[in-house]
């Protein structure tokens, strides 16, 4: 498959959120017209390079897979609204790690079966977790095959280290965390030997699998 142009690239995204505010009877002319003059010369002085990541990442999955994305995109209405729904919480941080995040949920929007109200409540958890709180999310599923296939298990997959990892300032903190974190049905506890681990329960899979990187 030949590389598009990156102004190609980008006009599919473009494209297709002119489309959906379009289709909005009545208003939708004067919706598609402020997202024409408001929009997009957002892109051209911040956004137009996280707009251009996010087609070149699609793109560089229709390579890898042999199947084909973009071209359906402008057509795809709640993946224009799951476009739309990041991009707007991309401007309103600078935190890059976030951005990186929001950046794969809309991608791994552009194909796959996870429901649209899902994802929109996996944008809300992204908004209320803290990177400490994701920090904790990663170190447990760094350790998530060997605990399940009881296998010998260092102290670096414990309870007790991971919340040390996590927020070695405070531990009291790390604890809290900890039991908003199980709260939201995110995390359980089982002990082996003696020995209390953490465990991602399958909805925090769900959501870690929509935030992370996919080729």
């Amino acid at each position: 498959m030949d590389k598009l142009p990156k102004d190609n690239k980008n006009d599919y995204i473009i494209k297709g959120a002119k489309g959906l505010a379009g289709a909005v009877p009545f208003v939708g002319g004067a919706i598609a017209e402020i997202i024409e003059a408001g929009l997009k010369p957002r892109l051209t002085t911040g956004m137009d390079e996280w707009m251009i990541s996010i087609a070149e990442r699609i793109e560089r999955i229709e390579q890898n897979n042999g199947i084909k994305i973009l071209e359906s995109l402008p057509n795809n209405e709640e993946f224009i609204s799951v476009l739309l729904e990041a991009s707007s919480r991309a401007v309103k941080t600078h935190k890059q790690n976030k951005r990186k995040w929001l950046k794969n949920m809309v991608v791994n929007s552009s194909f796959g079966n996870l429901e649209f109200d899902k994802k929109m409540l996996f944008f809300n958890y992204l908004d209320q977790l803290s990177e400490y709180h994701l920090k904790m999310i990663f170190l447990i599923k760094q350790n998530q095959e060997k605990i399940e296939k009881r296998e010998a298990l260092e102290y670096n997959a414990t309870e007790r280290y991971i919340e040390k990892e996590a927020m070695p300032e405070d531990p009291k903190i790390a604890a809290y965390m900890r039991s908003q974190l199980e709260d939201m049905i995110f995390i359980d506890s089982i002990v082996q030997d003696g020995t209390g681990y953490m465990v991602l329960t399958p909805h925090a899979e769900e959501f870690y699998n929509f935030i992370m990187e996919t080729d």
